[in-house]
C-alpha cells in the first residue's frame, strides 16, 4: 500500500545515508560479527582468562546470543548468572474490582513498611493507565493529608515508576487553561478553574476574593462571560473591600496582552509573548512549590528551548497555532520526578523484571492482564518473529 512504498523509500534512502561513514546501534553487533576475529583478539589481550559473565538479562536477544555463540566457538567461557531468589510463601486472593484489589495493595504495603524495615514491591500490569487511580488510593492511604489538602506534598513513603505526561501536572496544566482569558467569552467553569488555581498570582493572599467573585458569577445564572464583565465584578467587590487588586491587575494586563501577536509571526515572537503571559500571570505562583512541582517546572522552561528549534521546520503561525505545538510537546514528553529512596515501589512488569524485594504483591492477574495482547512488529515477517521467539510475538514470550 501507499504507506508500505513510503516506508520502503525513506529505508533505502537512510540506508544509502549509512553505507558511507555511519551505522546504527541496533548495527553494532552485527559489525563486531564481521570482524569477530580481530574483536576478540583485542578482547582476549585485556581479559587472557577469557571468561564473560551476563548479570541481570532476562533473556537473551537472537543477535546477541549469536554473537555469544561466536565467543563461545573461540574458546570463551560464556556464564549467564540467574537471580535464585524464590517466594517462601504465596498466598492468592481475589477482589470484586481493580479498586478494591488496589487499594486492599495499599493497606497491605502501609501494614508491611509499618512493621519491617525491607522493601516491598507492587506490580500493576496496566500501571501507564491506572496511574491517576494508583496514586489516588496509596496518598489516601499513605497520605490521607493530601486529601484535604491537594497543593501539600504527597507521601515520600512511596514511589510509582510509571511518568505522566508533562501536561497532565497541575501547575502546567493551569498554565495552558490560562490560555483561555484570551478569548471572549470565557466559559464559566474555566473562570472557575483560574480563580481556585494556587499557581497564579495572589493565590494565597487573595483566596476569598476570588471565591467572593466566583460566587458571584454564578449568581448571573450565565454560562459565559466576557473579560469586560469579570472585570466589572471583580471591581464591585473591591469597592466592598474584597481582596482582588492583583486579579483585576490581571484583567488588565490580559487586556492589553490581546492586542498583541494578532498576526502570524515566528515561534520566537510566540515565545517572547509566553514570557510576558507567565510573568503577568505570576505563574508558578508566590507558594512554595513541592518537590514535584518545581522538577516538573524546570522540565517545562527546558521544554521550551525544544519548541523554539520547531521554527527551522515552520513557517510563520498564529499564536494560537505556535501554543497548540507547544501543549502538543508536554503532552508528548513523559516526565517522573526524582524521588527519595523508599521501601515502597509500584511498578510496571517491565521494570519489575529482575529486581528483588523482601515481600512482593502481583495485582492485575486476571485472563485480561495475563499474558500481556500479543503485539508483532509490523515491518518483520511474523513467522520468523515466531521463530526466533522475539518479544510480543507470542502469548507465551510474553508470560515468560
Amino acid at each position: 500500500n501507499e504507506e508500505g512504498n513510503l516506508y520502503a523509500h525513506f529505508a533505502k534512502k537512510f540506508q544509502e545515508k549509512l553505507k558511507s561513514h555511519f551505522f546504527t546501534q541496533a548495527e553494532l553487533i552485527d559489525k563486531l560479527m564481521q570482524h569477530l576475529t580481530s574483536f576478540i583478539g583485542y578482547l582476549s589481550d585485556h581479559y587472557p582468562d577469557k571468561k564473560m559473565a551476563l548479570v541481570g538479562f532476562d533473556d537473551i536477544p537472537p543477535q546477541l546470543n549469536h554473537f555469544l555463540e561466536g565467543l563461545k566457538e573461540q574458546g570463551w567461557e560464556v556464564t549467564l548468572f540467574e537471580s535464585s531468589h524464590e517466594a517462601k510463601e504465596l498466598t492468592r486472593s481475589s477482589f470484586l474490582d481493580q479498586t478494591q484489589e488496589l487499594y486492599q495493595a495499599a493497606l497491605m504495603a502501609k501494614a508491611f513498611v509499618s512493621n519491617h524495615q525491607g522493601t516491598i514491591g507492587i506490580v500493576v500490569p496496566d500501571l501507564v493507565r491506572v496511574r491517576s487511580l494508583v496514586n489516588t488510593l496509596f496518598n489516601e492511604v499513605f497520605s490521607p493529608e493530601t486529601l484535604l489538602n491537594p497543593v501539600e506534598e504527597a507521601s515520600w513513603q512511596f514511589n510509582i515508576s510509571a511518568g505522566l505526561p508533562l501536561i497532565e501536572y497541575p501547575v502546567i496544566y493551569a498554565l495552558f487553561q490560562s490560555f483561555h482569558l484570551l478569548k471572549d467569552p470565557i466559559a464559566l467553569e474555566d473562570i472557575a478553574l483560574l480563580l481556585r488555581s494556587p499557581f497564579f498570582k495572589n493565590a494565597q493572599t487573595e483566596h476569598s476574593g476570588k471565591m467572593a467573585l466566583l460566587h458571584r458569577l454564578k449568581e448571573q445564572k450565565k454560562s459565559n462571560f466576557s473579560l469586560l464583565e469579570i472585570e466589572k465584578h471583580s471591581q464591585h467587590l473591591i469597592d466592598y473591600e474584597k481582596p482582588l487588586e492583583g486579579w483585576l491587575a490581571l484583567l488588565k494586563d490580559v487586556l492589553a496582552l490581546r492586542e498583541t501577536l494578532t498576526h502570524r509571526q515566528s515561534i520566537e515572537a510566540s515565545y517572547q509573548f509566553l514570557v510576558v503571559w507567565m510573568k503577568a500571570l505570576d505563574w508558578p505562583g508566590d507558594r512554595r512549590l513541592t518537590s514535584t512541582e518545581f522538577q516538573v517546572v524546570q522540565r517545562f522552561y527546558g521544554l521550551l528551548s525544544d519548541w523554539l528549534k520547531l521554527e527551522t521546520v515552520l513557517s510563520a503561525l498564529s499564536r494560537q497555532e505556535a501554543l497548540d505545538w507547544l501543549k502538543t510537546l508536554c503532552f508528548d514528553t513523559t516526565f517522573q520526578a526524582e524521588s527519595r529512596d523508599v521501601n515502597v515501589q509500584i511498578m510496571g512488569l517491565l521494570e519489575a523484571a529482575g529486581q528483588s524485594f523482601d515481600k512482593l504483591i502481583v495485582t492485575g492477574l486476571h485472563s485480561e492482564a495475563l499474558p500481556s495482547p500479543v503485539n508483532p512488529n509490523p515491518f518483520i515477517p511474523l513467522s520468523l518473529q515466531r521463530d526466533l521467539d522475539m518479544p510480543h510475538a507470542t502469548a507465551q514470550r510474553e508470560l515468560h
